[in-house]
């Protein structure tokens, strides 16, 4: 009997490290709806299921998904306070999402993670009044 071949997987989208925009707003905050795609196979036909986790920021692993190719909602933190990230010139807030696919033939298991930034630019500082016409 041939030993069981563990699966393949590959994130193809977004790329690892990817950096976007929150592009919504509800309730709970800031968020940017991402589609996610991925691919898998394995080399002994075994069928295959599939379990993402999240980590946002350092926090522990959640389930999110149990698709290949989900479209996830990654949120920001709710902001105590306007105020610029820390490390950071460009953005006035962001949080890291850690995902990570795991792909298991019911023998194997085989992960790949990715990184994802999701961040609001902060608007631009009002311009200086303008210079007193004023004589002292």
């Amino acid at each position: 009997m041939k030993p069981n071949a563990p699966p393949r997987v590959r994130i193809t989208n977004p790329p690892d490290n990817a950096e976007l925009e929150a592009t919504g707003e509800d309730t709970q905050g800031r968020y940017r709806d991402v589609q996610f795609t991925a691919e898998a196979s394995d080399p002994d036909g075994d069928p295959l299921t599939y379990h993402w986790t999240e980590s946002v920021s350092g926090g522990g692993d959640q389930e999110v998904s149990t698709e290949l190719s989900p479209l996830l909602r990654l949120r920001l933190p709710r902001p105590r306070e306007p105020r610029a990230a820390v490390g950071t010139q460009r953005s006035c807030g962001s949080s890291s999402h850690a995902l990570t696919l795991a792909v298991s033939d019911g023998t194997a298991t085989t992960k790949m993670a990715i990184t994802v930034r999701i961040y609001i630019e902060c608007p631009p500082p009002p311009p200086p009044p303008p210079p007193s016409s004023n004589p002292g």
